[in-house]
């Protein structure tokens, strides 16, 4: 199953998302979650500054975060639950920007690709062609993903440039900027996406979204059994 229509991008960031569901609602910024305790008639949320309660709590933290267990539960989550968590995986997909001067690749091209040697990269995405500014993004997903996290700035800058110099010439310039996630080292993330490993079912996410007591709810990628 697939999402009708294109990808899309947001030039302005996902922020923009947020700022317009959240409405007149408060939103607690830097309040990490310590615990939540669902044994009485109100949700205690813990907190790093203090307690809130409600009568109904939706978790959707990432599942790398769940399976940390940076979040406490009381009661304990059911054993089908915690098994679910176990079971499923967090995978890598990291990316690294870099800003240039001016355009000295293909201006048409969606992606740059290359291939051949240990160090490639062989995704390379044109954001000209996308939001107009002279910036190459390039992928950097599964072992060679989380093996790259371990690298410095300017590691990864210079073994994509060594690509890209193969490609376009000595000559092509030196980024002026860059930016680089590194999901799987975020401590509010511990991974980029879920997957169901070999010899595992997709109906661990349905485990991963079941409510508890009409008072505890998830959601999230990890939850979704269709479009993850």
């Amino acid at each position: 199953l697939y999402f009708a229509g294109h990808d899309r991008i947001f030039p302005e960031g996902y922020s923009q998302v947020v700022e317009k569901l959240r409405g007149d609602t408060r939103v607690l910024l830097q309040h990490e979650v310590r615990q939540i305790d669902y044994t009485g008639e109100l949700v205690d949320v813990l907190t790093n500054h203090g307690s809130y309660f409600a009568y109904h709590v939706l978790v959707t933290v990432p599942l790398g975060v769940l399976q940390a267990g940076s979040i406490g539960f009381n009661p304990r989550l059911p054993r089908g639950k915690r098994e679910a968590i176990r079971k499923t995986r967090m995978g890598v997909f990291n990316k690294v920007y870099l800003k240039f001067d001016r355009v000295f690749w293909d201006k048409d091209s969606e992606l740059i690709g290359f291939i051949g040697g240990d160090d490639e990269w062989p995704e390379i995405v044109n954001y000209h062609k996308l939001a107009g500014q002279p910036v190459l993004m390039a992928i950097s997903a599964g072992a060679t993903g989380a093996k790259n996290e371990n690298r410095s700035d300017s590691e990864l800058i210079a073994s994509i440039m060594t690509c890209l110099r193969r490609v376009y010439g000595e000559s092509i310039p030196e980024p002026s900027g860059h930016q680089v996630t590194r999901w799987n080292s975020d401590p509010h993330s511990l991974g980029s996406y879920t997957y169901v490993p070999v010899g595992s079912k997709q109906g661990l996410r349905r485990q991963l979204g079941m409510q508890l007591d009409n008072k505890l709810f998830f959601a999230g990628e990890a939850t979704s059994q269709f479009f993850p």
